[in-house]
């Protein structure tokens, strides 16, 4: 079975953190580079320390992660239980409102964003609609443009 994949553009990554993280760490919302190993992390596991976004994350100073995973939606449940910050896509986070973005002395690393699905399903008209609706929205979503 082969794959096809196609880079659809890129998503902004911030810092995020619950409110009640924040309130209970006595911070506001701005994370300095100074601040940041004196903070709880959630961050990736070990199948994906070689990850821009992780790299980023101990130069910038995170230092103790409680907790890791490989799983995006694992890593927001575990900001939206306040235990402490982490990289999410902007549009993730909108989606979350009672996450606060920090303020940050320098930009994280975006997200290549792929859609990717097996070769021969694109021989099946329904499958071509979808991908073709997803390749779309997800364009759009990305301020992209389809070549």
């Amino acid at each position: 079975t082969s794959i096809v994949s196609t880079l659809l553009g890129r998503a902004r990554t911030g810092l995020f953190a619950a409110r009640e993280y924040l309130d209970r760490r006595r911070s506001g919302a701005r994370l300095t580079r100074e601040d940041a190993p004196h903070h709880d992390w959630i961050g990736f596991d070990s199948s994906l320390e070689r990850l821009p976004q992780q790299a980023w994350m101990r130069a910038y100073g995170a230092r103790r992660f409680v907790f890791r995973s490989n799983s995006a939606l694992a890593m927001e449940h575990a900001l939206l239980a306040g235990i402490g910050v982490g990289l999410l896509t902007e549009a993730q986070a909108r989606t979350l409102p009672s996450l606060v973005p920090l303020e940050l002395d320098d930009r994280p690393p975006d997200v290549e964003v792929f859609l990717a699905f097996r070769a021969e399903a694109r021989k099946t008209p329904r499958v071509r609609a979808v991908v073709k609706e997803l390749d779309d929205e997800l364009r759009s979503a990305l301020g992209a443009h389809r070549r």
